[in-house]
């Protein structure tokens, strides 16, 4: 049979959607806010956020949670069914369980996982976590609606991460409207989900420790999965951050490995491990770790084996064997049944609902996301459940033991936090370089403007050094004179070239994704203006300069707003620490391209030839008030150079950046780098501070310290993150200059 239920409302009372304008603009809001956590590409997979939640009342949920409970524990037992009579090569006729059923799960190769004997006579739970799509159907005509399941997902349930985001979302325009409906809130399902997680654990472990596997960061799955992570208050680990080394899962972190208890798995079974795969993406997995789970050395939620089910679900006879081996091993009627495949001739509401199974008991998520699509265009709701109780459990389990993490910091985090602090230092540099070149266009003769064309190249992909001035360069070849050269200089800054503030936000956005856990709540907010931001220059690709000079501005606040951030709302950790190392070493290795081209012809030059030039370049790098209030004089080339070089107490100097680095490195957790990391550091010194070799021979000395700086970023990749090379996830670049 299939549950019939009222039609649920689908607007609360609220004045913002009484306008139809107002519902718009606030659904255009919600939907920039989701997208800019990086949930999906608009131009790949376009979604909007639809402002009304779907509300279900008491009775409908009732209805409902008890068919979607009927059908995860029945699926549990079908699991634990196929576990048995998988051990064994004969069939059964007087098993309760259609032996073809039985055919079509053993054919799936992943199913062998599943059915292999365990060494250790394990009895770990088959299923932990369930998720199931509800569709509603069309009204039988007395007010209700039908709802039947069109996909049962149990290999790795996803959705609640995505979920959960988009309550917080909308939970801020509604807080008041959810309070006066009653709307259950999430915090005992999460609660319920951290022990059953706890009790998979194997005997005998003490405050075990869980992480949650998740998919590289830019893969489908890392956003939500990460959002996730951060609520549940758990690492969130990459496949090449854990290791199986005599049947125990370990975590490799800065400071060493450390020992893990349970795996919460959001990577799909074919790419989880390696050695019990085919498939060539499993290569990247987590080598040996199914074997870890028979051999009871850590617990797995959910074990491999189950994409078998959702396989033959997805089949129109696999569904119909599915429901009868359901009904036979419950022995009554189906609540929910299965039907597949979707009807595709109209776009009912889907809604995907979550259980967490807990011993015998199986709780449900008072929510969820509802998905319809029209006209090619996802619509995604959030879903209140009004049970008439926002009570919250006071159940403490063995997931509630402290453990103080607070020096455990993944490599494939401190990594994620390398480059973030690389690629917010990157979209300062040609934010401000953009700004500075509007600002200064109008006064500027045309040399100095294809100067400052030459060192917007300098800082945008790092490829100037070696070169000589005047050679044509990419973006002074974008246009020729006067306007048009001008927009081309700018448009390169903000999209067009590698390193362009666009493309380092964005960059920045997926290197904090890999590292959310160690990033305040706030910085979201930042990151959602700086998306919009994007947003708004992308409506007009070509951009007056001017219009892009007020984008950089917007853009510079909030990259201010986010150094305060790390500043003031970041646990001093090695994780922040990594963050604060990458933005010094992109500074040096940007200021000593920009200062090449600047001196490049004038060896021993006047500054006074071109006064412009170097009041943009000090103007650049936030110096030229200093400059003037310092020196009082016009623009000379030695006090430039010991104002951007060699002066310590200038946060923007060359000599500043490797101070900070080498306080920052004896921050670190002690390991074989730190003394050739310090060496390093030394040598930058010695070379930052002569300020007799800046004078007299400034170019080489500039190039020197370039091949420094290079070899000092090499060298922290190489010691520190060479397991995790992150694919996709890293940087716009980074090639050696000078050579």
């Amino acid at each position: 049979m299939c549950i019939q239920t009222r039609q649920a409302e689908r607007v609360p009372q609220t004045e913002f959607l009484a306008d139809p304008m107002q519902r718009d603009r606030l659904a255009r809001r919600f939907t920039a806010s989701f997208l800019a956590e990086g949930q999906a590409s608009q131009a790949a997979d376009p979604i909007r956020i639809a402002p009304e939640p779907l509300i279900i009342d008491a009775d409908e949920w009732f209805s409902l949670r008890q068919g979607v409970v009927q059908r995860a524990r029945l699926l549990s037992l079908l699991a634990e069914e196929l576990r048995r009579i998988g051990s064994h090569s004969s069939r059964n006729p007087k098993r309760k369980v259609n032996n073809d059923l039985l055919d079509l799960l053993l054919s799936d190769a992943e199913s062998v996982q599943l059915v292999q004997p365990s060494p250790s006579g394990l009895v770990a739970p088959s299923v932990v976590l369930y998720s199931v799509d509800v569709v509603r159907g069309a009204s039988n005509g007395a007010g209700t609606a039908t709802l039947h399941a069109v996909r049962d997902h149990l290999d790795r349930p996803s959705g609640l991460g995505s979920a959960l985001l988009l309550r917080s979302i909308v939970g801020r325009q509604f807080g008041d409207d959810m309070a006066s409906l009653a709307v259950t809130n999430h915090a005992d399902y999460l609660t319920r989900m951290r022990e059953a997680l706890a009790d998979l654990a194997p005997h005998g472990r003490r405050a075990p420790r869980t992480v949650v596997l998740a998919p590289m960061s830019g893969e489908v799955g890392h956003v939500e999965t990460a959002f996730l992570a951060t609520r549940l208050g758990h690492h969130l680990a990459s496949p090449a951050d854990l290791v199986v080394l005599k049947d125990r899962v370990w975590l490799r972190t800065l400071s060493g490995t450390e020992a893990v208890d349970v795996v919460l798995r959001a990577t799909s079974g074919a790419v989880t491990d390696p050695l019990v795969s085919e498939l060539l993406e499993a290569a990247n997995g987590v080598a040996a770790l199914s074997l870890a789970w028979r051999h009871d050395g850590v617990g797995l939620a959910n074990p491999l084996g189950l994409a078998a089910f959702e396989r033959v679900g997805q089949r129109v006879d696999g569904a119909q064997l599915l429901n009868a081996a359901l009904e036979t091993l419950g022995g009554q009627q189906l609540r929910l049944r299965l039907r597949s495949p979707l009807d595709s001739s109209h776009s009912p509401t889907t809604i995907r609902m979550h259980t967490v199974m807990q011993g015998d008991q199986v709780h449900v998520f008072p929510g969820g996301v509802a998905t319809q699509v029209v006209n090619g265009v996802k619509h995604l709701s959030d879903v209140w459940v009004r049970t008439g109780t926002v009570t919250r459990s006071t159940a403490r389990g063995r997931a509630e033991v402290p453990v103080d993490l607070a020096d455990s910091v993944p490599t494939s985090a401190a990594e994620g936090l390398f480059w973030a602090g690389r690629n917010a230092e990157q979209a300062e540099v040609a934010a401000r370089m953009l700004r500075m070149i509007v600002r200064h266009a109008p006064d500027s003769e045309p040399e100095t403007l294809a100067r400052f064309s030459d060192i917007a190249q300098a800082v945008t992909d790092g490829s100037t050094f070696g070169s000589t001035f005047g050679s044509t360069t990419e973006l002074s070849d974008l246009a020729q004179t006067g306007e048009q050269n001008l927009r081309g200089i700018t448009h390169a800054l903000w999209v067009s070239s590698t390193g362009s503030v666009s493309s380092s936000i964005r960059f920045l956005n997926r290197n904090l994704q890999s590292a959310r856990p160690f990033v305040s709540a706030s910085t979201w907010n930042v990151l959602h203006d700086l998306d919009a931001t994007l947003r708004t220059s992308g409506s007009d690709p070509e951009g007056a300069t001017f219009e892009l000079a007020e984008h950089a501005e917007r853009t510079l606040n909030n990259l201010a707003a986010l150094s305060g951030l790390i500043e003031e709302s970041t646990v001093r950790s090695p994780a922040r620490t990594f963050l604060l190392i990458g933005r010094r070493l992109q500074r040096m290795h940007r200021l000593n391209g920009a200062l090449f081209v600047a001196l490049n012809q004038q060896l021993n030059g006047d500054a006074s030839q071109s006064p412009g030039l170097y009041e943009g370049l000090l103007n650049a790098w936030e110096s030229l008030i200093a400059y003037r209030r310092r020196f009082r004089s016009d623009m000379q080339l030695d006090q430039i150079l010991h104002l951007l070089v060699v002066d310590v107490a200038n946060p923007r100097s060359l000599a500043f950046q490797v101070q900070e680095l080498g306080r920052l490195f004896n921050e670190l957790p002690r390991h074989t780098a730190h003394e050739p990391h310090q060496r390093q550091v030394s040598v930058l010194h010695e070379r930052t501070g002569d300020e007799t070799a800046w004078r007299r021979y400034p170019l080489d000395t500039l190039v020197a310290v370039d091949r420094l700086t290079q070899t000092l970023i090499g060298s922290v990749l190489d010691e520190w993150f060479s397991v995790d090379r992150m694919r996709g996830n890293g940087f716009f670049g980074s090639t050696m200059i000078g050579g």
